[in-house]
């Protein structure tokens, strides 16, 4: 039997819209879910949130089907859902944070500290993988030499608005996890199919992991035209009733 795979986003993509509450899927999208699981496909969530926030997330929704995978982290944890337990996959996660260890005494740990002696900030979320810091003023690169140094050093993705700066590892992607998936579950890419809305959605829009690729019409014109460009389809509707749409474009493909 032929293993098929769907794997989504959330924000701006099974999420948004004016769905309320934001912390579980909109109906329709888990009704879509469960259709999928009743017709023999897995599913899979690959986004920024932590594992325990997306267990979180589809307990709290009307979908009565599970997820094979959540991935998490911008590709930093590797989780099957088992019995409805959320099991790390190994050694896949503990060498991403062993990495995350490293990237974090060389690269990360001595930048904050050169950056707040010379601006203290007003707050700071730290999540290893992902600093976010809010300064009480608004800032520049101008204002910070340190990020000049290493904004092409590929070691930091750094993004600056207004009175927030956030610092996360650039080795981190969303397909990163994937050649695990296709190596070791028995998926292959073309009966994988990769719903996204952001550029870093790219990382799981890969070619080498997957062949079918979904957007809603709110996506970048950047990922628009990169699912396109790759025989994939984009939704005449927004976030999760975007991706149904998709979906059913391309059944009819």
């Amino acid at each position: 039997m032929t293993k098929k795979l769907f794997m989504t986003d959330l924000d701006g993509t099974a999420l948004g819209g004016g769905f309320l509450p934001y912390d579980r899927f909109p109906d329709h999208y888990s009704d879509f879910l469960d259709e999928l699981a009743a017709d023999g496909w897995d599913w899979a969530i690959n986004t920024t949130w932590d594992p325990e926030g997306q267990w979180d997330l589809i307990q709290r929704s009307k979908v009565k089907s599970r997820p094979r995978f959540l991935i998490a982290e911008f590709g930093r944890q590797l989780v099957e859902v088992q019995n409805g337990k959320l099991v790390r996959i190994n050694p896949y996660t503990e060498n991403m944070n062993q990495r995350i260890a490293e990237y974090c005494r060389k690269h990360l740990l001595p930048l904050l500290n050169q950056l707040f002696q010379r601006i203290p900030p007003k707050s700071v979320m730290y999540y290893e993988h992902l600093a976010t810091i809010k300064f009480r003023e608004t800032i520049s690169m101008e204002m910070f030499p340190e990020l000049q140094d290493v904004q092409n050093s590929g070691i930091f993705a750094i993004h600056m608005e207004e009175h927030v700066l956030a610092l996360r590892a650039a080795f981190l992607s969303k397909g990163m996890p994937m050649p695990v998936l296709i190596g070791n579950f028995g998926y292959k890419p073309e009966n994988i199919v990769c719903a996204g809305d952001e550029v870093m959605d790219f990382g799981m829009m890969n070619p080498e992991y997957s062949r079918i690729f979904l957007a809603p019409e709110n996506a970048g014109e950047d990922v628009k035209k990169h699912v396109k460009e790759h025989g994939g389809c984009v939704g005449s509707q927004k976030f999760a009733s975007g991706i149904i749409d998709a979906f059913r474009q391309w059944q009819r493909k």
